[in-house]
């Protein structure tokens, strides 16, 4: 039997590093002794956000930046994207399953995602 598909929008499976960083706003309420920058693994994405594996846990509601390699998706620049933290759980010792929601992504960007999401299906 198969897993019943909950996501208000299909994705489709990566793996990609990217790289996070705290908003400047937020940093006032939340910060990493590494610094408001930091690498994440990109394991899905689609048209409403992304999932990511963070080495930190992440709170629900906390803003950050993302950089994308834009190759992947047919771009020569990076896509610098602003996303929210639905949720944040620890998979292992050191290791968060993250899901980030996109906030004000570029129609571009979405026409992008969605065209490699449905080339999946």
């Amino acid at each position: 039997m198969s897993a019943i598909e909950t996501r208000f929008a299909p994705r489709r499976n990566m793996n990609l590093k990217i790289i996070s960083r705290i908003d400047e706003e937020m940093e006032r309420k939340f910060s990493l002794s590494i610094g408001n920058k930091f690498e994440t693994d990109l394991t899905s994405i689609g048209i409403l956000g992304i999932s990511m594996y963070s080495k930190y846990y992440l709170p629900k509601g906390l803003q950050i930046g993302l950089e994308i390699d834009g190759k992947p998706f047919g771009l020569e620049e990076l896509m610098n994207l602003k996303g929210e933290l639905c949720y944040c759980r620890q998979v292992s010792h050191s290791k968060y399953n993250c899901g980030v929601k996109f906030m004000n992504i570029p129609n571009r960007y979405k026409k992008i995602i969605a065209d490699l999401v449905e080339r999946k299906l």
